[in-house]
């Protein structure tokens, strides 16, 4: 992971159909760990940005979590704390989820000098899947 360009952390209760909405794959080094509840079934795309994330090993579904309601949104937190510790500041973090507590990672990340930025698919939703794109390229080139 050290040597990734950015890590997105997919709330996969939130935003099933990330990988069909995508235009085009992910650039290279880019590495997405996903998170699902206890209600959430995960069911693997056939769309190609998918595909060519598990083949590069760029892919990580973390085991579900519980069905208590924010299981997996704490789960994310976790993570997030742990791989802030472990991973160079330079790889900015992306937080793909709807949950608004969400900010409150961004607004800590701040202290810690990563770029951490959460994108909303009820927001992301509402543009193109170009929009969503470049919204998550312009956390990788900022």
């Amino acid at each position: 992971l050290s040597k990734m360009h950015l890590l997105i952390f997919l709330d996969l209760d939130n935003w099933t159909g990330f990988f069909k909405r995508l235009p085009q794959c992910l650039p290279d080094k880019t590495f997405v760990w996903t998170f699902y509840g206890g209600n959430t079934s995960w069911k693997e795309p056939k769309a190609l940005p998918f595909l060519k994330l598990k083949k590069d090993g760029c892919f990580y579904l973390h085991s579900q979590c519980g069905k208590t309601k924010d299981a997996a949104d704490f789960a994310i937190c976790f993570t997030i704390g742990k791989m802030d510790d472990r991973l160079p500041k330079q790889i900015p973090f992306a937080i793909l989820s709807g949950d608004r507590g969400f900010c409150e990672i961004e607004n800590q990340m701040r202290h810690s000098s990563r770029r951490t930025v959460v994108i909303d698919p009820h927001e992301a939703g509402k543009s193109s899947e170009h929009m969503l794109y470049a919204m998550i390229l312009s956390v990788m080139n900022s």
